[in-house]
């Protein structure tokens, strides 16, 4: 991040200086992306302000469409939740008019985090379902994995666990099919969370095995926010387990292939309803 935040602050005052404001209004975006992501949001959002404002003398849709969407991100990121609706909509309406179903589909799923946080989740369903379809529909499954993730975490989150669960296991499904094992590793993950919530603590607590096992066997890091949600399952899994059956659970979760894992996490939720 630091390195980008580098290069994007150097480009600012170059497009400045060659007077084109097109670049600049695409290189403050770029830039107020990397504040976001670094938690600063207050000189986030004035970078994605003057984007949209130089995407608005230009006329140029697209720009005004990805600024209003990044507005609706820094909202959320600061818990304005109306806000953030209100921008994501407006980028919706927009993406849609440039029948820019890739797009489109990104603003769909921040509308429907920003839905869920509102407790709107009549329309976080809706929204995100669309979103979903659409990026299947462009078979971009490099952006609908992490999508289903972001979905299922929301829905996990406001007591859904039956869709948190299904779109848990398609993300696997997606990660396994192309070899992610930092994303296999994630699904795995969740899939334990969802487990755990449904009182299903000693598959959570294998799930959490397997995962473990793939992420030292890769060499894979956990972030500090999936590390706190790992603990956070693992005690919920162990809780509902006595201490010398949790110890044999681990043991044998952390020996499962990942047919084996897959087929484990599947066997919790089969009745469960449909999403």
């Amino acid at each position: 991040l630091a390195s980008a935040r580098s290069l994007f602050e150097e480009s600012v005052p170059l497009f400045e200086a060659i007077e084109d404001r097109r670049g600049l209004s695409h290189a403050l975006d770029n830039l107020g992306g990397v504040l976001t992501a670094e938690g600063d949001y207050g000189p986030a959002e004035a970078l994605y302000s003057k984007s949209l404002r130089l995407a608005e003398e230009l006329d140029d849709h697209h720009a005004i469409a990805t600024a209003l969407r990044s507005l609706g991100g820094v909202a959320h990121h600061r818990r304005d939740y109306a806000r953030a609706r209100s921008f994501y909509e407006a980028s919706v309406a927009r993406f849609r008019e440039m029948n820019d179903g890739f797009c489109l589909a990104k603003s769909l799923i921040g509308f429907a985090l920003a839905s869920h946080e509102a407790g709107d989740h009549e329309h976080a369903r809706a929204a995100g379902d669309q979103g979903l379809g659409l990026l299947r529909e462009k078979d971009a499954k490099d952006e609908l994995a992490p999508r289903l993730i972001q979905l299922g975490g929301a829905a996990l989150a406001h007591g859904d666990v039956a869709r948190a669960a299904r779109l848990f296991e398609q993300s696997l499904a997606l990660y396994s099919e192309t070899h992610d094992e930092p994303g296999i590793a994630t699904s795995l993950e969740n899939l334990a969370s969802a487990a755990a919530a449904h009182g299903r603590g000693p598959a959570a607590l294998s799930l959490l095995a397997a995962a473990d096992a793939r992420r030292h066997a890769h060499s894979l890091v956990s972030s500090a926010s999936d590390r706190d949600a790992f603990d956070r399952a693992a005690a919920a899994a162990r809780a509902q387990l006595d201490g010398t059956t949790a110890d044999a659970v681990w043991l044998d979760g952390a020996t499962m292939t990942l047919e084996q894992a897959i087929a484990r996490a599947h066997e919790q939720f089969t009745e469960l309803p449909a999403m």
